[in-house]
């Protein structure tokens, strides 16, 4: 699956899955995913686990798709004891638009839920999040361009002054170049820069900081366009991290097991199952 720019918010984590399709545009001859399953560990001493001895016994999460690849369910299970403690599901209008996704404990009981709304062109313009007792408690509201690139993003809270703001910036292939992150007080936090291979995969990231420090991302990716190595540079130049990451494949091109390493040391595994719909 093709990768995409590295910026993330953990607070968007819900949103990055409501309408994103489980394959990129050179994955339309593969069979599309039905259902991951994805065990991770972290590795001591060196030590490997047997791949099938984890996914019988280490699973981590779930998500599954819809047969255009929409995700409709994902799950998160306990690490001490193995068992589902929550799981959220996606409500989707008749253009696969998620419109309300809802988190349950394992007992079924509803810990919060999220509401979308989009404007004509399908663009996502409000998420809002509620708790168990219908209590607003958290928004973000995404602003758009007349190229269908989101512009501007703020992310509040009915209870707080002020809220996160988020200015972006695209080149005219609809790649965003530019972030200004703003916090609540109105104040610039950080600016990050970016710029891409060939493939579309983000290779540079700078993040600059207000007191005039800058750290330096340079990545480099595999031929399935995923993250084989990134660097990180302070301003002199010298380079200060390295993560890694080593992938082995399924017939599909989709990656069954992933390993990183941190300046070269091996530290974490990931193991996927994955089902596929029959064509």
């Amino acid at each position: 699956m093709k990768k995409k720019t590295l910026y993330v918010s953990i607070f968007l984590f819900l949103t990055s899955l409501i309408n994103v399709s489980g394959q990129s545009k050179t994955d339309y001859l593969k069979p599309k995913k039905k259902m991951i399953k994805e065990a991770l560990y972290k590795v001591k001493n060196g030590q490997l686990k047997n791949r099938d001895e984890v996914l019988a016994s280490n699973i981590d999460k779930y998500t599954i798709y819809d047969k255009n690849e929409k995700v409709i369910e994902s799950g998160r299970y306990n690490p001490n004891n193995g068992a589902l403690y929550e799981k959220t599901i996606y409500n989707r209008d008749k253009n696969g638009n998620a419109i309300k996704a809802i988190k349950r404990e394992s007992s079924d009981k509803i810990k919060n839920y999220w509401t979308y709304k989009y404007d004509s062109k399908n663009n996502l313009v409000e998420v809002k999040t509620y708790n168990v007792k219908n209590v607003l408690t958290k928004t973000q509201s995404n602003k758009y361009d007349r190229e269908g690139n989101n512009i501007e993003m703020i992310l509040g809270s009915p209870n707080s002054n002020g809220a996160w703001k988020y200015i972006y910036k695209y080149n005219d292939k609809k790649e965003r170049i530019e972030q200004l992150k703003y916090k609540p007080d109105g104040s610039l936090k950080d600016k990050r820069v970016y710029s891409y291979d060939k493939n579309g995969n983000e290779d540079v990231q700078i993040k600059f900081s207000t007191g005039g420090s800058f750290t330096k991302f340079i990545s480099t990716y595999d031929e399935n366009n995923n993250l084989l190595v990134q660097d990180w540079f302070n301003e002199k130049g010298e380079k200060i991290h390295q993560t890694s990451f080593e992938y082995v494949y399924d017939k599909f091109g989709n990656w069954i097991t992933k390993k990183r390493s941190s300046k070269g040391v091996l530290s974490m595994i990931w193991e996927r199952q994955i089902e596929y719909y029959k064509k």
